[in-house]
């Protein structure tokens, strides 16, 4: 059995979790550096290296006292940042609740549930401003700031 944990910070995960633990796996450690349990490792590897290492390299501590650096090569099918896992595997998200459409109110009209959805996908996947989102649906850029930004 294996279990990985991801934390900031080495002090974040409870002694007697590092201490059972067969590997830890270091990545950039940027300004804040090594804690002091680690900073033996500066013996090893420039204090520059550990603090600047590019994302794809790493640092490996074995529980039997061995050290030793690596590179995480990227993997064809990795997502990407801002990629759409969902549509890039092909799941449909299906809501059971009716679709709310908006209303005419006059002096304006409310945002329904296909319009939300649509200035979220412009946001997302096209990458547009406010502005330019406003202008495609014909509202201010208060309107898609409100809802790509509403809790």
């Amino acid at each position: 059995m294996a279990l990985g944990l991801d934390s900031v910070r080495y002090y974040s995960i409870d002694i007697d979790i590092r201490n059972l633990s067969d590997y830890i796996i270091l990545k950039s450690q940027g300004m804040t550096g090594l804690t002091s349990d680690l900073s033996w490792l500066y013996s090893i590897f420039e204090p520059h290296i550990i603090r600047n290492m590019p994302r794809q390299f790493f640092i490996v501590l074995s529980r039997k006292g061995s050290v030793g650096m690596g590179e995480f090569k990227e993997i064809p099918w990795h997502k990407q940042e801002r990629e759409n896992i969902l549509k890039a595997v092909g799941v449909s998200v299906e809501y059971g609740e009716p679709i709310e459409k908006g209303e005419y109110r006059g002096t304006h009209s409310t945002v329904g549930d296909k319009e939300h959805a649509e200035m979220i996908r412009l946001y997302v996947d096209e990458g547009l401003s406010m502005n330019k989102i406003g202008e495609k649906m014909g509202r201010s850029s208060r309107v898609p700031y409100k809802h790509i930004h509403q809790t």
